[in-house]
């Protein structure tokens, strides 16, 4: 437990206060449970403080001069963030120091044909000053081959988010037929499934309802080596329960996906 010697403290609302301390000045945003230090000043004798901006929790006034510090709700002090090439996937694993409202991060990725899309997401640790490490496996890439890029946007509870920097893989053909469950899901309107193919082979790739309709065939050709993703957008279908399949040479595989509307 880290204490500190304080010579005046102030809070606006229940979760919003500053703290003059020995060491400068603090904020927090949790009603004391974590404290920030914003300004590393020594204001010995402090009497008085008072907070200035209650929207954002961000300006502390003393004896009249206001000092302005970063937002309360700081962007999560990401310390690292790599990507490995495992087999048929891509590792991805990261590190923070500390988090403040962090409501998660999505993991976006992109070739270096196609723009940037959301993958996946893993939820954050809220607040906390204690270090923590996340992972995420992308099953399949976007690309036969080639080089991918990924990145994390950090998002916070208020909606305001941050991108991190820019981490790349150098990818060859996949060896393995795989299946990945479709994202998002549940899903409206779309939904995108990803798969590999290990050989040249016919490949079918058909939508099931609950009662074994075909509802849509998405893919039925001739296919190389190489991962694939496909997009699926039921427009005039209801919410329910929906099944997709694929089947190449001998291999198939069938996955189950929802609908809401």
């Amino acid at each position: 437990m880290i204490t500190y010697t304080w010579y005046a403290v102030s809070f606006i609302n229940t979760n919003c206060g500053a703290l003059a301390g020995q060491d400068g000045i603090f904020l927090t945003s949790d009603g004391g449970s974590t404290w920030v230090l914003q300004q590393a000043i020594q204001w010995f004798g402090m009497t008085d403080i008072s907070l200035v901006d209650l929207e954002n929790c961000t300006a502390v006034g003393i004896y009249g001069t206001i000092i302005k510090t970063s937002n309360a709700n700081l962007p999560v002090e990401l310390t690292s963030f790599i990507a490995t090439v495992k087999q048929n996937s891509v590792l991805l694993e990261w590190a923070t120091a500390t988090e403040i409202n962090n409501q998660g991060f999505e993991i976006e990725r992109k070739t270096e044909k196609n723009e940037w899309r959301t993958i996946g997401f893993e939820e954050g640790k809220g607040t906390t000053t204690e270090p923590q490490e996340y992972s995420f496996i992308d099953d399949l890439f976007n690309a036969s081959t080639g080089k991918l890029y990924y990145r994390l946007k950090q998002i916070d509870f208020d909606g305001s988010f941050e991108y991190s920097k820019i981490v790349d893989v150098e990818v060859g053909f996949p060896t393995e037929f795989s299946l990945s469950q479709n994202y998002p899901n549940p899903f409206n309107p779309t939904t995108s499934i990803q798969y590999t193919v290990g050989s040249l082979q016919f490949v079918t790739f058909k939508v099931y309802d609950v009662l074994g309709k075909e509802i849509a065939t998405l893919i039925n050709e001739t296919k190389p080596a190489g991962a694939y993703e496909v997009e699926f957008n039921p427009a005039n279908l209801p919410s329910g329960i929906y099944f997709y399949r694929i089947q190449a040479g001998s291999y198939s595989e069938t996955r189950k996906m929802v609908l809401l509307k």
